[in-house]
């Protein structure tokens, strides 16, 4: 029954939703009913219903950053962006290794034009990721951030990294030549060495030993 709630979660089917928590309630062994509740009736747009359902039981939750997450995402539903920030916030303070509200906080802040916050949110997310090694995830919120500030050598790099993860070693060398300039400009020493040494070990791989050498 687990499997089916999964799935009906999955696909946004409000209604079954709700018969599989009803079905499982008092089933010791299934945690995390009540944001499945939740989501039951925010499929089906009862959001005040949800709403209450996770303020009743959030603090009662093990993992209760997923709760927060969750009531955030109701919140921007209903547009209330406001509230939305606050249970972010919420669920960050209560697991800072939790990606999500990262990622949810970058969309609300990009949108509200509040760009080096938006930033800030999902260089929170990628470091996450990078962390964990997932690659693509990497990618997709560098260049969210890249799109908002195109001179972050930090994006640029966790971007070069999931290209040098995937072997694209040719768009490992592209963006090196990016970050590269932004050294430059920037005054950053460090980095463009740093960078420089990565990009060797690509051209190595691509077996362009003149230019490895250079």
């Amino acid at each position: 029954m687990v499997d089916s709630l999964d799935y009906y979660n999955r696909i946004g089917n409000g209604e079954k939703v709700l018969q599989y928590v009803d079905l499982l309630r008092n089933d010791k062994h299934v945690n995390g009913l009540f944001v499945m509740e939740a989501n039951g009736y925010t499929y089906l747009k009862q959001y005040d219903k949800a709403i209450s359902i996770l303020n009743d039981s959030i603090k009662s939750m093990k993992d209760a950053q997923i709760g927060y997450s969750a009531l955030g995402a109701i919140y921007e539903l209903q547009d209330n962006k406001n509230k939305a920030i606050e249970a972010y916030e919420k669920a960050k303070a209560i697991k800072p290794t939790y990606a999500r509200p990262y990622i949810q906080l970058g969309s609300i802040y990009s949108k509200l034009g509040e760009k080096q916050i938006a930033v800030d949110n999902y260089l929170g997310a990628i470091r996450l990721f990078a962390e964990h090694r997932y690659y693509n995830e990497m990618e997709v919120f560098s260049e969210a951030v890249i799109k908002l500030d195109s001179t972050n050598i930090e994006a640029y790099k966790f971007l070069q990294y999931s290209y040098f993860n995937k072997n694209d070693h040719s768009a490992v060398i592209n963006i090196g030549l990016k970050i590269d300039d932004l050294c430059i400009q920037q005054n950053n020493s460090k980095e463009g060495f740093a960078n420089r040494v990565f990009m060797a070990m690509s051209l190595y791989v691509l077996k362009d030993y003149e230019n490895t050498c250079n």
